[in-house]
C-alpha cells in the first residue's frame, strides 16, 4: 500500500505489490513470488515508497503473444457471429435481442485492486477477461475492441509489455487480413480528467455504426479507484453512445474452453483427486480410527497444507502455480452447509456422516471434488446414497452438446422421483455450475429452468446432494440429521460421453463406508483360463496319384520358371552367407552381453515380513482353527500350541479330503537352498467342521488367485513403455464411429469412436474408456475391407506393447460388423425369390459398400497427414492391405485360419487371436513334411519361420494344405526369402540352442545348407519310380525310401515314419537335424559332417 504497509488480498483478487522494476502486471500472491511482480507505474511516478518486505524480481512479466492472438481471434469470431441488430419488438426497449446486443464496440475497464476491500465470493469479469487474454491483470487499464483495432489505454510501463504482442499481430494473417491492429494510448500522469478519454470515445464512435458500446455494466460499476471512476463516466455519458450490457455474452464466450484451458483444468482436477484420495481422506481415517478430537477448522487448514505440497504428482509440476479455489470442506455432526465458500466451524469432527471436499486452481483454472464418508451407516443411508449415484449417472448421460441444463436437472430429479418420491424434497435445487477461471459461473447453474444449451468444451462442477435427511431411530442426536453430496469436475465432449476428470476419486459405497462391526471379506476374482495345447498326432499318408500327375504337367510346362526360382534361391543363400559373415562378430558380442546382463538381472527372492512379532497377529485368530489374514496375505496354522504364519506366496496349492486339509508349499529358490537347510514341504490339518474346511480352502485359493493376478498386472505394467501424451488436432478431426476394439475392454464388447489427431489415434468408448495409439509406436498398419468377411477393420501392430484395459498387447484392432455374425435359424420356409430376403441382401450389399468406402476414406486422409519435420516428415502412417488371392489356410496357433500376405507381413486379422509376422525379420523358412519320392503325399505340410534374432523362438504354421505349396513357394521367392524343404519335422528348440552356442562356427560350416535335400541321382530314380505302377505288395519301387519290409501297409508305415520321425532327446551329444532315413548315400553324410551334425536312426512308428 502507499502508506508503506503490505496487505494480503483474497484469493480471487489479484494484488499488485511495489517492486524495483519498470513493468506493472499482476499475478496471484504465490505465482507473484515465483515468477514476477510488478509495481504500478503510476505509483512509481508519484513517488510512493517501496515496500521493504516484497521479494526482488528476477525477471519481468511477459505476455504470451501466441495465446493473446488465439484468444483475440476467438473473441472477434464470437462477437461478429452474435451481434445482430435485430430488435425485439415485443420487449419495447429498442435494444437488439442478440447475445452482444448489437454493440458496435466493447470496453473493459479495470481499476485499482488495492482501493477498498474485496470479498472472496466477488467475481470480477474484467479480471477474468484479462487473465483469459493476457495471463495477467493490468490494473487501471481500458481495453476497447472496435471493428478494425484493439485499443489499450494504460501507463507507459504496461504499454511496453504489449510491444511484442503488437509485432506478432502484424504477422498474423488470420487477423491482419481483416485489417485488425493494436493501438496503445498512454494514460496521462497525475489527475485524470474527462478529456483524457477522447481518443477512446472517438474510436468507439468510429466502429461499425458507432451507436452502442458494450460493457459489463455491473462489473464496471464495482471497479475502484479514480481512474476507473473517470473512465466509467466518460464512456457511459458520451453523447450519441449508448452503453449496453454484454456480460452474458462474455460469459458465454468464456464457457467453451480451448485445448490449453482444458489441459490446465485436467491438471487441476488430477491434483484435487490426489490430495483428497491420498492425503485428506487417509487423514480423516486416521482420526476416526484413533478416535482423535480434531476440529473441522483444523482439518480444513491441514487440507490447505496438503494442496501446497501434494503427494503422488509429477515432480515437473510447478507447485507455485497451485492454489486452493476455496477453503476445503470438512463438515459433520448434523450441521451441513453445502455452499462452495462455506466457512469451516470450530466444532469437533463427529464420527457419523462426514462431507469432505476441496478445489484446486492451476494457472487460474479451477476444479472441484466432494465426497461423503459414512461411519457405521444405516441401511437407509446406503439406499439413499446409491440412489444419488444413480442420479449422477443419469445426469451425465444427458450432459451432451445440444441438451439444455434444465433437461439435465429434470432427468436427474425424475429418476429420484420414480424411485423414492419421499426424497425429492431433500434433493438440491441446483446440481452444479460452470467452471473455468472462476470457480462459479452463475450463468451456467444447472437448475430446473436453465435454458442454457450445452456445448462441447464446457466444464462443469456436477454436484448432487440430499440435504436435511432425518434418521429418527438414531440414539445419537448428531446422527439424526445428515446430508450427502457427490461433486465431480466434468468436461463436455464432442457428441460423446462427458469426461469425468475426477472419476479416480473413490465414490462407490464399499469405498466410502466404514463398518467396524462386520468382518470384511475379499472379493472373488476370476483367473484367466490357461489353454493347454493338445499334442498333434501324425497324419497318415493319403494316396493322391492325380496330384502327382498335375505336378509333373505343371513342371514340364513351367520348367523355365522353376529353374529361375532355383537360381534365385541359390543367389539368396549366397547373399545371406555374405551378410551374416559381416555381422557375425558384432552379433556375437551383442549375444554375450545380453546373456551376461540377463544373468546379472536375476535378483534374489524378495523378503516378506507380514508381522513384526506375534503380538501383531489378528485378535480373532485362535489356536482352534486355521485363520486366513486376507489383509496381510498370510495363512495362520495352529501347530504345537502356537500359530505359525505362512505367507501366501509360499503356498503351492491346497486340497481337502474327508476331514483333512493339505497345504503344499513351494520349495525355496535354488540360490537359497543349503546342503544342511530344512524346509516345510506340506502341512496336513484335521478339521472336523466340514463347512469350516470348505470355507478355509476357498479363502486360501482366492488369496492365491488375488496375489497371482496382482503380480501379473504389475509385471505387465512394468514392461509397458511409457508413451508421450496425445496432441489433439485443432482442425477438423478425422473420425470413424461405432467401432469395436480388440482386445476387448474388461471382457465386454464396447462401441466407440476412433479419432486421428496430431501424433496418434484415440479410441473413446461410450463409457469414457480411452485407448491411445501413437503414430511413432505403430510398426505396421493394415486396412482389411469386407470382401468375403463379415467385418471391416483397421489393425495396428506396435513396436512396444500398450495396456488395453488390463491386458498388455502388441496388436490393437478396430472393426465393425457388416452384418450379424450369428443368425437365428427357425423352421420356417425360405424361398429363393422372397422379396423380403432379396431386399435384405441388397441392404447388406449397400452397407458393405458404404463401410468399405468410409474406412478407405479414413485411411486415405490419415495417409495424407504429414509428420513434423523433427520426425523426418512424410506420412504419419502407411497402411497395408492383405492380398486375398495369395492367401492360404494354416494353423499358427490353435485354430485353422486364412493367412494372407501383405507387402511387409503375413497376417491373419479376421479371427482371434490375430497373427502378424514381419517378413523383414525372417532369416529363412523351412517347409516340413514334404517328400519328393513315391506317388504318395501327405495332405498338409508345415512351415517354420526362423527369425533373424536367434534369441526368439521360431514361428510355426502347421497343417497348410498341400494344394497351396506352389503358391507358398512363389510368394516366398518373390519376397526374397530363402526357403528349404524337408520330409520331417525338426526339433527346433535343440536346433536353435545349438546354433546360439556357436553362431560364427555355424555359418563357417555352411550355415543352413544342412537343410538342403539331396541333389543326386536319387531324385531322378525317384521320379522314374513314381512313374511306374504302384504296387503296395511289391516292396520295391512302390515303397518309400527307408522301408525294410514288403508286407501290406509298408508304404503307409514308411510314410508315417517320415511324418513322425524323432530322436532321443536325452542324448548328451547335440543334434542339429534329422534327415530322411538310414540309407542315405556318402554325399549326404559328407554334408552332415561339414555342418557338424549327427543323425540318429529313425525309429518306425507303430502302424495304426
Amino acid at each position: 500500500n502507499k502508506d508503506n504497509t503490505l496487505s494480503v488480498a483474497p484469493r480471487h483478487v489479484l494484488m499488485e505489490v511495489d517492486a524495483p522494476t519498470s513493468s506493472s502486471a499482476q499475478q496471484p500472491p504465490k505465482q507473484q513470488q515465483h515468477e514476477a511482480s510488478a509495481g504500478d507505474a503510476a505509483d512509481a511516478e508519484s513517488g510512493a515508497p517501496q515496500a521493504t518486505t516484497t521479494p526482488t524480481l528476477k525477471k519481468a512479466p511477459k505476455i504470451d503473444s501466441r495465446m493473446f492472438l488465439d484468444r483475440l481471434k476467438a473473441l472477434y469470431d464470437h462477437w461478429k457471429a452474435n451481434r445482430s441488430d435485430e430488435v425485439d419488438v415485443q420487449e419495447g426497449s429498442g435494444v437488439p435481442k442478440s447475445l452482444w446486443k448489437g454493440c458496435d464496440s466493447i470496453a473493459v475497464v479495470t481499476g485499482d485492486s488495492n482501493a477498498g476491500e474485496a470479498t472472496e465470493e466477488e467475481v470480477k469479469l474484467s479480471t477474468t477477461l484479462h487473465l483469459w487474454m493476457l495471463g495477467w491483470e493490468l490494473t487501471d487499464t481500458i481495453i476497447l475492441f472496435t471493428e478494425t483495432a484493439v485499443f489499450f489505454m494504460a501507463s507507459s510501463n504496461k504499454i511496453a509489455l504489449l510491444a511484442p504482442v503488437k509485432h506478432e499481430l502484424e504477422k498474423e494473417k488470420a487477423l491482419a487480413g481483416q485489417g485488425l491492429t493494436l493501438e496503445c494510448v498512454e494514460k496521462p500522469k497525475g489527475e485524470v480528467v474527462a478529456d483524457a478519454f477522447s481518443r477512446i470515445v472517438d474510436a468507439a464512435r468510429g466502429s461499425f455504426a458507432g451507436a452502442r458500446i458494450g460493457m459489463p455494466m455491473e462489473d464496471t460499476a464495482r471497479q475502484r479507484g479514480e481512474f476507473a471512476k473517470a473512465a466509467r463516466e466518460a464512456l457511459t455519458a458520451a453523447p450519441g453512445l449508448a452503453a449496453v450490457e454484454v456480460a452474458p455474452a462474455v460469459w458465454d464466450m468464456l464457457s467453451v474452453k480451448d485445448q490449453a484451458e482444458l489441459k490446465n483444468t485436467r491438471i487441476a482436477a488430477s491434483v484435487s483427486v490426489r490430495v483428497l484420495s491420498n492425503q485428506m481422506v487417509p487423514e480423516l481415517e486416521t482420526v476416526i480410527d484413533e478416535e482423535k478430537t480434531v476440529s473441522h477448522k483444523a482439518l480444513s487448514a491441514q487440507a490447505e497444507q496438503f494442496i501446497a505440497k501434494p503427494k503422488g504428482i509429477s515432480t515437473k509440476l510447478d507447485l507455485s502455480l497451485l492454489d486452493p479455489c476455496y477453503t476445503p470442506i470438512v463438515q459433520s455432526g448434523g450441521e451441513y452447509d453445502l455452499r462452495p465458500y462455506a466457512v469451516p466451524t470450530s466444532k469437533t469432527l463427529h464420527f457419523g456422516t462426514i462431507i469432505c471436499g476441496l478445489g484446486v486452481r492451476y494457472r487460474f483454472y479451477c476444479s472441484n471434488v466432494v465426497r461423503t464418508l459414512f461411519v457405521e451407516p444405516t441401511e437407509e443411508q446406503e439406499k439413499a446414497y446409491r440412489l444419488l449415484l444413480e442420479a449422477q449417472q443419469v445426469a451425465l448421460n444427458y450432459m451432451k452438446p445440444g441438451n439444455t441444463l434444465g433437461t439435465v436437472y429434470s432427468k436427474a430429479r425424475a429418476h429420484i422421483e420414480s424411485r423414492r418420491p419421499d426424497l425429492v424434497s431433500a434433493f438440491a435445487k441446483s446440481i452444479g455450475f460452470g467452471m473455468g477461471l472462476q470457480l462459479v459461473d452463475s450463468a451456467l447453474n444447472i437448475t430446473s429452468h436453465s435454458p442454457v444449451v450445452i456445448k462441447a468444451g464446457m466444464v462443469f462442477n456436477l454436484s448432487l446432494a440430499f440435504t436435511k435427511l432425518q434418521a429418527d431411530s438414531e440414539a445419537d442426536p448428531k446422527r439424526r440429521v445428515y446430508a450427502m453430496e457427490i461433486a465431480d469436475t466434468v468436461v463436455i465432449g464432442d457428441n460423446t460421453e462427458p469426461e469425468v476428470l475426477t472419476k479416480d476419486c473413490d465414490k462407490q459405497w464399499s469405498q466410502i463406508s466404514y463398518n467396524f462391526q462386520q468382518e470384511q471379506q475379499s472379493d472373488e476374482e476370476k483367473e484367466e483360463e490357461k489353454v493347454v495345447k493338445e499334442p498333434k498326432e501324425p497324419e497318415a499318408p493319403v494316396a493322391q496319384p492325380s496330384l502327382g500327375l498335375r505336378s509333373r504337367a505343371r513342371e514340364s510346362k513351367g520348367n523355365a520358371e522353376a529353374q529361375r526360382m532355383k537360381q534365385h534361391q541359390e543367389e539368396l543363400a549366397r547373399q545371406k552367407q555374405m551378410e551374416v559373415r559381416r555381422m557375425t562378430n558384432s552379433k556375437k558380442d551383442d549375444d554375450s552381453s545380453a546373456a551376461s546382463s540377463a544373468m546379472s538381472s536375476q535378483a534374489p527372492a524378495a523378503q516378506v515380513s507380514s508381522y513384526a512379532d506375534p503380538s501383531a497377529f489378528p485378535k480373532d485368530a485362535s489356536l482352534s482353527k486355521i485363520y486366513v489374514d486376507t489383509a496381510r496375505e498370510v495363512v495362520l496354522v495352529p501347530c504345537l500350541g502356537c500359530l505359525v504364519p505362512f505367507h501366501i506366496s509360499m503356498v503351492k496349492n491346497v486340497t481337502s479330503r474327508d476331514e483333512y486339509l493339505r497345504i503344499n508349499f513351494n520349495p525355496p529358490p535354488s540360490s537359497k537352498q543349503d546342503e544342511f537347510a530344512n524346509y516345510i514341504r506340506e502341512v496336513t490339518v484335521r478339521v472336523s467342521d466340514a463347512k469350516a474346511l470348505a470355507n478355509t480352502e476357498r479363502l486360501i485359493k482366492d488369496l492365491r488367485k488375488k496375489m497371482a493376478t496382482r503380480i501379473t498386472d504389475t509385471r505387465n505394467k512394468q514392461e509397458v513403455v511409457a508413451q508421450e501424451k496425445l496432441v489433439f488436432s485443432r482442425s477438423r478431426v478425422l473420425r470413424l464411429s461405432d467401432l469395436y476394439i480388440y482386445p476387448t475392454l474388461a471382457g465386454k464388447r464396447a462401441t466407440g469412436t476412433l479419432e486421428a489427431h496430431v501424433n496418434g489415434f484415440r479410441f473413446l468408448t461410450g463409457r469414457g474408456v480411452i485407448v491411445d495409439v501413437l503414430y511413432k509406436n505403430i510398426k505396421h498398419a493394415f486396412l482389411q475391407p469386407a470382401e468375403k468377411e463379415l467385418i471391416v477393420l483397421v489393425h495396428f501392430h506396435l513396436h512396444h506393447p500398450i495396456m488395453v484395459g488390463k491386458k498388455k498387447t502388441l496388436d490393437v484392432q478396430f472393426y465393425t460388423e457388416v452384418m450379424e455374425v450369428s443368425t437365428s435359424l427357425d423352421h420356417g420356409h425360405h424361398s429363393t425369390w422372397d422379396a423380403d430376403e432379396l431386399e435384405e441382401e441388397q441392404r447388406e450389399r449397400d452397407r458393405r459398400a458404404k463401410l468399405n468406402q468410409d474406412f478407405h476414406s479414413f485411411v486415405k486422409h490419415v495417409e495424407e497427414m504429414e509428420a513434423p519435420a523433427s520426425a523426418g516428415g512424410g506420412p504419419v502412417v502407411e497402411f497395408d492391405m492383405p492380398y486375398r488371392a495369395l492367401g492360404f489356410y494354416g494353423v499358427p496357433g490353435r485354430n485353422r485360419v486364412l493367412l494372407q500376405p501383405t507387402v511387409h507381413c503375413l497376417v491373419n486379422l479376421s479371427e482371434p487371436p490375430t497373427f502378424v509376422l514381419t517378413l523383414d525379420e525372417v532369416e529363412i523358412v523351412h517347409l516340413e513334411r514334404i517328400s519328393k519320392q513315391g506317388g504318395y503325399m501327405l495332405k498338409n505340410f508345415d512351415m517354420v519361420f526362423v527369425l533373424k534374432d536367434f534369441s526368439l523362438p521360431v514361428v510355426h504354421i502347421n497343417s497348410v494344405p498341400v494344394e497351396s505349396l506352389e503358391t507358398v513357394r512363389e510368394w516366398l521367392d518373390s519376397c526374397n526369402i530363402k526357403f528349404y524343404e524337408g520330409p520331417t519335422n525338426l526339433n527346433w528348440a535343440h536346433v536353435m540352442s545349438t546354433i546360439r552356442d556357436d553362431v560364427p562356427g555355424f555359418y563357417e560350416d555352411g550355415g543352413w545348407s544342412f537343410l538342403e535335400l539331396p541333389s543326386s541321382d536319387e531324385d531322378d530314380d525317384g521320379a522314374d519310380a513314381s512313374e511306374s505302377d504302384f504296387n503296395p505288395g511289391s516292396g520295391d519301387d512302390g515303397s518309400f525310401s527307408g522301408s525294410s519290409s514288403s508286407s501290406d501297409g509298408d508304404a503307409s508305415n514308411a510314410s508315417e515314419d517320415e511324418a513322425s520321425a524323432s530322436y532321443d532327446e536325452d542324448e548328451d551329444e547335440d543334434v542339429i537335424a534329422v534327415l530322411s532315413d538310414d540309407d542315405e548315400d556318402e554325399e549326404v553324410s559328407d554334408k552332415k559332417a561339414k555342418a557338424k551334425t549327427k543323425t540318429k536312426p529313425i525309429k518306425p512308428a507303430p502302424s495304426k
